[in-house]
């Protein structure tokens, strides 16, 4: 559904501030909630490794957060893709909004592949802080399955891009919902195993062998799948004829160096600004498995990660209100619409608080 936050004729267009707070609530909502699906995700993971083991919950935990860090510049930088299409949409440049994604989409395509290879590189970094060797090894599987994976969930931010810049917000909505139900329909089948197919006398001979629990590593499995759901799902609408016609979405990974300059330029501050914000939390969960290894205190460890998991649950959807504030002002920039820009901002201000004292 296209959102136009501020028509030309609507009552917001004289400033009035009850009205477009109005607006901006009702455009932050879908991105709100689109983080909320992220962090309904990652809440899920956790509580169903949990009834497989608690030690496991905590390492992927540990290790989940130490991989998003890993990942944080690139994620920065995939995602600053919705304000290059926001600015283009808000200027009537549709043409070019295919080859925005498609240049995010190729540097995101490139820095999966190095999270895969510094993910090998850096797995046995949990030993390294002197984690117990058994949790050091689950978080080792996990952080290599993870970052393996990343690749997929790269793809899929520009890709969304695509959408969040014009203000579609709806349909990421409805994409990431579906990850987050293949999701928990995937942990099912792999950390906790399936018996398989025996039809009996319906189809002699005819079975579908199973497997045993996979635990942790099929939490992983099950993340990087769901990644990879997504992806193909927003590819495939993302090349619909109607959005190659109207947005040249096929132009193919053809690298145009200069606005990918542009894009790390203005990327890498917010990649960084991500990387920071990730890396605290990172560094206090492996000083919370030093000190569980070196007190014999794995409860405290299971303890705080429970926490941990459930505090950033409450707080990710500020993230999404943060998306929303980018491209709408990125919006009224392009339409030339400088003078609500400041407004924008000031309501999306309040809203983050206003959030945060109900949180």
């Amino acid at each position: 559904m296209k959102i136009d936050l501020i028509p030309a004729n609507s009552p917001a267009s004289s400033c009035k501030d009850r009205v477009l707070f109005r607006a901006v609530l009702y455009a932050s909502l879908p991105f709100i909630l689109s983080s909320g699906t992220n962090a309904l995700k990652i809440t899920c993971d956790r509580g169903m490794l949990s009834w497989h083991s608690d030690i496991s919950m905590y390492a992927a935990v540990t290790a989940g957060t130490a991989a998003f860090m890993l990942a944080g510049v690139f994620v920065g930088i995939a995602g600053y893709a919705s304000v290059f299409v926001s600015q283009n949409h808000g200027a009537g440049n549709s043409s070019k909004i295919g080859s925005v994604v498609w240049q995010s989409l190729l540097l995101s395509l490139v820095s999966g592949l190095v999270i895969a290879c510094l993910g090998r590189l850096l797995a046995p970094m949990f030993a390294w802080f002197g984690h117990e060797s058994a949790l050091a090894a689950l978080e080792a599987e996990y952080f290599r399955l993870l970052t393996g994976g990343s690749v997929f969930s790269l793809a899929a931010t520009p890709l969304s891009c695509f959408w969040t810049g014009r203000k579609k917000t709806w349909t990421v909505l409805a994409v990431n919902l579906l990850g987050v139900g293949a999701a928990v329909l995937f942990n099912l089948l792999f950390i906790f195993g399936w018996d398989g197919v025996d039809p009996g006398g319906m189809l002699p001979g005819f079975t579908i062998a199973g497997w045993p629990p996979l635990g942790i590593s099929g939490a992983g499995m099950s993340a990087v799948l769901a990644d990879l759901l997504k992806t193909v799902v927003l590819l495939c609408m993302f090349l619909s004829p109607g959005n190659r016609r109207r947005y040249a979405t096929l132009p193919g990974l053809v690298p145009d160096v200069s606005l990918m300059r542009k894009m790390l330029g203005v990327g890498f501050g917010n990649g960084c600004q991500l990387l920071l914000s990730v890396s605290t939390m990172a560094f206090f969960y492996l000083l919370i498995g030093l000190y569980a290894a070196k007190n014999g205190a794995a409860e405290v460890a299971v303890a705080s990660g429970i926490a941990f998991s459930l505090n950033s649950a409450v707080f990710v959807p500020l993230a999404g209100l943060g998306s929303a504030a980018a491209v709408l002002v990125a919006h009224g920039i392009g339409a030339g619409r400088v003078d609500h820009v400041l407004k924008i901002v000031s309501q999306v201000r309040y809203l983050a608080f206003l959030y945060m004292a109900l949180a």
